[in-house]
């Protein structure tokens, strides 16, 4: 059983006692008052509707309930028992759920309902520096107030990326709210079974954490794989779009990663300027502090240019024409699209060891490659290109795997027959 008892509030910060069976946490999110604006400054929202966001894929997947004396919104808690069927539909997609049966899958709220008004605070969306939030930002730059940077689960923060993070507000024309929390970091010590809960949790936590500016709107950025992914992530539009009630409404802005990649350099170029989508840390010894007129950045290589997000964000960048402006990357390859490919789609042993969801995700790689190349080396009308998933070509259709039909039974093995004795060898014949 998971039980959250009443919140307590200090000053600009709210801790959320939950219990875990035997084992109890605290829960912190605090909102940094230096850097809230006016239109920050009324009283934060000590409900405990977001955190039941959070818990709630924990829940399901654990086959856990979650009680507390405190109340929930009726209309939230109406949206949120409609996800036990979408955890169930793409069951058979996920080795991550195979710890749990299908028919296991459930949610269990016990606590008090009431009706909450709709919520006066800002529309908030995250912001980090990799090219879903961009994206965001930029695309809904009209319906969002305040983009909100979460330390803690967002990555390390040194004083290359607070600075570069400042530019990029400056370059979006947003203002930038940040909250610290211990949510993520106290995720992996939870005593539960199966792996990996970022998988399943991410958009919950972002939830959790600006729930205490009362949002009246929370614009999820996806994850660069478009609505009809057929593998769930905390970033689903399947499961984030359950997250809303009386106080918020909530939507998802997800288009494949190069259709968003196109339009962050069509739009704010100078994005390129700060753009980190890898978590390694900044070498200090390479940087460069620059202004334009948008600000001040530091120009360094912020990115590992190896690993696979990387590999996959600077293919897109050298498709679109734009290799030598990605200042934060090592940009060393004058063929890239034949590294690549050298790399990733010709590589059988690459290929096997890759998890189900990782395959969909190269789908998506094999499609854009198909048509750049059909287009004579060139992605202008990828926005009207529709990614498919399926095996043949076809949108994937999520069907219950047939059950396993039961071996035959063993047959006995002969009876093995005891080898006759040896015989003494004949003597040796004298020299």
């Amino acid at each position: 059983m998971i039980h959250i008892a009443r919140p307590i509030i200090r000053n600009s910060s709210i801790e959320y006692p939950v219990t875990f069976g035997d084992m109890k946490y605290r829960f912190k999110i605090n909102v940094e008052t230096q850097a809230r604006s006016q239109a920050l400054s009324q009283p934060l929202n000590t409900n405990i509707d977001g955190i039941v966001c959070m818990l709630t894929p924990i829940a399901i997947l654990n086959n856990m309930e979650i009680h507390s004396d405190e109340p929930i919104d009726v209309h939230l808690y109406n949206n949120l028992m409609e996800l036990p069927a979408v955890y169930k539909k793409y069951h058979y997609r996920h080795t991550l759920m195979s710890h749990i049966s299908v028919d296991d899958i459930a949610l269990r709220l016990r606590m008090p309902m009431c009706e909450r008004p709709p919520a006066t605070g800002p529309s908030v969306t995250p912001i980090s520096m990799g090219v879903d939030s961009l994206y965001t930002i930029l695309k809904k730059s009209a319906d969002v107030d305040t983009a909100v940077h979460i330390r803690g689960l967002d990555g390390h923060m040194d004083h290359v990326a607070e600075t570069n993070l400042k530019y990029a507000s400056t370059v979006l024309n947003k203002p930038i709210q940040y909250i610290t929390t211990n949510i993520k970091r106290l995720m992996g010590k939870l005593p539960l079974k199966g792996t990996n809960y970022g998988v399943f949790t991410g958009d919950g936590i972002f939830v959790a954490a600006v729930y205490p500016l009362a949002p009246r709107n929370i614009i999820f950025n996806g994850f660069g794989c478009e609505n009809n992914f057929p593998c769930l992530s905390g970033q689903h539009h399947a499961i984030n779009r359950h997250f809303k009630g009386g106080e918020f409404v909530s939507e998802n802005v997800d288009i494949a990663r190069v259709k968003k990649i196109k339009y962050l350099i069509e739009n704010k170029p100078r994005l390129l300027n700060v753009l980190k989508v890898c978590t390694m840390q900044t070498d200090m010894r390479m940087i460069t502090y620059t202004t334009d007129s948008d600000g001040s950045y530091y120009e360094a290589v912020v990115n590992c240019s190896e690993c696979g997000k990387c590999d996959k964000t600077l293919l897109y960048i050298w498709m679109l024409g734009f290799y030598k402006d990605a200042i934060t990357f090592s940009r060393n390859k004058s063929d890239f699209l034949s590294h690549f490919e050298n790399k990733y789609v010709s590589n059988i042993e690459y290929k096997k060891k890759r998890l189900l969801a990782n395959r969909f995700y190269d789908m998506i790689v094999d499609q854009v490659i198909a048509l750049y190349k059909k287009n004579g080396g060139n992605l202008h009308n990828v926005e009207e290109f529709s990614f498919l998933y399926g095996p043949t070509g076809d949108n994937v259709t999520l069907q219950p795997l047939s059950p396993l039909q039961p071996l035959p039974p063993l047959q006995p093995l002969p009876t093995l027959q005891p080898l006759p004795p040896l015989q003494p060898l004949p003597p040796l014949p004298r020299s």
